[in-house]
């Protein structure tokens, strides 16, 4: 059916296989540029920014269509950072950003 389910710790996530996200400039200096589309049948999501320790550094919420926005990245160390979305309908990894000040 087009997922996978993925056992973390005593909790089950679905992982979609559809839905999209994109960032740009790759690698930013002051802000991303940040494209998705949800998975079909999502009714919200949230956009995600981890740290190479895998602590959330940036969570911005979205809605539940295809859509664009800005994050804004002064705030953050230079560096590598993992991208996501999670819904309600599980997770669809993004990009590693790099941000360089």
């Amino acid at each position: 059916d087009g997922s996978l389910n993925v056992g973390i710790g005593n909790e089950d996530r679905m992982i979609e296989r559809t839905g999209s996200i994109d960032v740009f400039p790759n690698p930013s200096r002051t802000a991303l540029t940040v494209t998705y589309e949800l998975t079909p049948g999502s009714s919200y999501g949230q956009f995600v920014l981890l740290d190479p320790q895998g602590r959330v550094v940036e969570r911005s919420r979205i809605g539940s269509r295809a859509a664009s926005f800005t994050v804004n990245t002064t705030h953050l160390a230079a560096g590598n950072y993992s991208s996501r979305i999670e819904s309600d309908r599980g997770i669809i990894s993004g990009p590693m950003v790099m941000v360089l000040h």
